[in-house]
């Protein structure tokens, strides 16, 4: 069972970047995490569990870096 799935992520990730930007506080690590779970969902994997994120950054590295596990 997915944990907290990739949507609910996004969606908070937005809230804190909006926090942020209303005092003035840059958090640009926080803006490149959003880029990724942006992405998940983009390509389907909104439901997944957060940590799926590593499949974005194997698509990006062209490797699969987990073995997948069945």
């Amino acid at each position: 069972q997915p944990g907290f799935k990739a949507h609910m992520m996004y969606k908070d990730l937005g809230i804190v970047l909006d926090t942020a930007r209303a005092y003035g506080m840059p958090l640009p690590a926080t803006a490149i995490a959003m880029q990724l779970f942006e992405a998940m969902l983009q390509i389907g994997m909104r439901d997944l569990d957060n940590s799926a994120v590593i499949g974005v950054l194997e698509i990006l590295a062209g490797e699969q870096l987990i073995e997948e596990m069945t």
